[in-house]
């Protein structure tokens, strides 16, 4: 059977971040309808790109606000890596899915507007490296 978490986690984190960082006035909160029995990490990235045209942007533009570049690339360097070597394939498969229909940048530079995959692989795990003293924004 299925283990739901990683869907379930990844789309929170999807919605809550799109939520905080929004500039757009919904008269009430975007809600994404996945049919299960199609390709749910396609679907989702299909509906949150149109829901949220500069998604991407806004990741990056959240991610520089949160870290230095400095800070970005020994993340990269020191603990993205073994994150992503432990993780469960399921989840794997949904964040690539999403990733593939954002058509993300190989270029790792905070704030240049473009969502790298490894800037994108760090949204998704800012819960698993950061740790709750670091404040609510990074700590889980």
């Amino acid at each position: 059977m299925r283990n739901d978490f990683p869907f379930a986690f990844i789309c929170g984190v999807l919605l809550s971040i799109c939520l905080a960082a929004s500039a757009c006035a919904f008269d009430k909160v975007p809600v994404l309808r996945i049919d299960a029995m199609s390709d749910p990490p396609l679907e989702i990235g299909q509906q949150s790109k149109t829901l949220f045209p500069d998604i991407t942007q806004r990741y990056d533009k959240h991610l520089a606000s949160i870290l230095s570049q400095t800070a970005f690339n020994n993340i990269l360097r020191n603990r993205l890596s073994n994150l992503l070597e432990h993780q469960d394939s399921d989840y794997q498969r949904e964040r690539q899915g999403i990733s593939s229909v954002w058509m993300l940048s190989n270029h790792n530079k905070l704030g240049d507007g473009l969502l790298s995959v490894d800037e994108y692989r760090l949204l998704n795990l800012l819960p698993d490296i950061f740790y709750p003293p670091m404040a609510s924004a990074l700590g889980w």
